[in-house]
This record gives structure tokens, C-alpha cells and sequence, in this order.
């Protein structure tokens, strides 16, 4: 999909080209493994929730509102990682960082 494409891009472009290897691979194990357990911990919670008797929260809303403080969550660490300016942070420490694993 289109996000996903957006996201790689973006990791390609903030980090050193001898470290991209890496960095991809490791991107797409997680993105894998989040690809699988996504849906099926969402099968479950919404699974719980219909067949609990407890009132809201935890009514049918109950996976939705988990997606949501999910979605929440990520946007916030991802503010939190990302530099206040444009440039890729670390781009010449990690070329440095290559260079010595070299």
C-alpha cells in the first residue's frame, strides 16, 4: 500500500547508505510480525467483547477504542523520535557508525 511505501522512503532517506541493509531488513521483520499479530489480537479483543456482559467501555466499542489509543500511542512516540527540523538526524553519525563496523 501506499503507506507503506511512504514509510520506507522515508527510512531510506534518513539513514547512511551503508546501514540501509540493515535498516530495511529489520523494517520489514516488524512490519511483518505486526502484519500478522495486528489482526489476530484484533480478532480477539473484538471476539472478548462481544461475548462479554460488561457495559461500556467494554462493549462491542472495545477493540475500537484499543485501536484507537494504539494509533494514539504510535503517533506520539513517533513525535517524540523525530527531529524538529527536516534533516535526517544522525545521517553522518551513522555513515560514521558503518565505517567502523567495516
Amino acid at each position: 500500500s501506499g503507506g507503506y511505501t511512504s514509510i520506507f522512503l522515508i527510512i531510506n532517506a534518513s539513514v547512511a547508505p551503508a546501514l540501509r541493509g540493515r535498516t530495511n531488513g529489520l523494517a520489514m521483520a516488524l512490519s511483518s510480525f505486526f502484519k500478522a499479530g495486528g489482526p489476530t489480537l484484533g480478532a480477539v479483543l473484538f471476539a472478548w467483547s462481544l461475548s462479554t456482559d460488561l457495559g461500556p467501555p467494554f462493549d462491542v466499542t472495545f477493540s475500537f477504542g484499543a485501536a484507537a489509543i494504539a494509533m494514539l500511542l504510535v503517533m506520539l512516540a513517533g513525535r517524540r523520535a523525530l527531529p524538529p527540523s527536516h534533516a535526517p538526524a544522525g545521517y553522518l553519525e551513522g555513515q560514521q557508525r558503518a565505517d567502523e563496523l567495516k
